[in-house]
């Protein structure tokens, strides 16, 4: 049997967000709720993925990004320096590649051993 009618829901809260910045393209998962605020009560929920956001979404997470990464920096290291950019990005808001490989560039294989 199939009811149908109108949703009480009068508000949606993102309840969760999930970002996995080693994929590229950045996937991006959302839970949201539906609530009823004058009755206080959740009356479902969604998912988004990472297709549905807005190029202004996806600049907010890598805000978010940036400033949790200055959260640990703050408590992780003695001396820090802002560094414009580390690495290469791959493709927009894709993962950073920093460390040994941007030293050793791209296609150059590690000696043999």
């Amino acid at each position: 049997m199939t009811v149908r009618g109108t949703l009480k829901a009068d508000s949606l809260v993102v309840a969760r967000i999930e970002v996995d910045f080693l994929l590229n393209p950045v996937k991006v998962h959302a839970l949201v709720t539906f609530v009823d605020t004058e009755g206080g009560q959740t009356l479902g929920y969604s998912n988004g993925e990472s297709a549905m956001w807005s190029q202004a979404t996806m600049r907010k997470v890598q805000e978010l990004r940036d400033a949790m990464e200055q959260d640990f920096a703050e408590r992780l290291f003695t001396e820090r320096q802002h560094v414009a950019s580390i690495g290469t990005t791959a493709g927009a808001g894709g993962l950073a590649v920093s460390g040994l490989g941007e030293h050793l560039g791209e296609g150059v294989e590690p000696p043999s051993i």
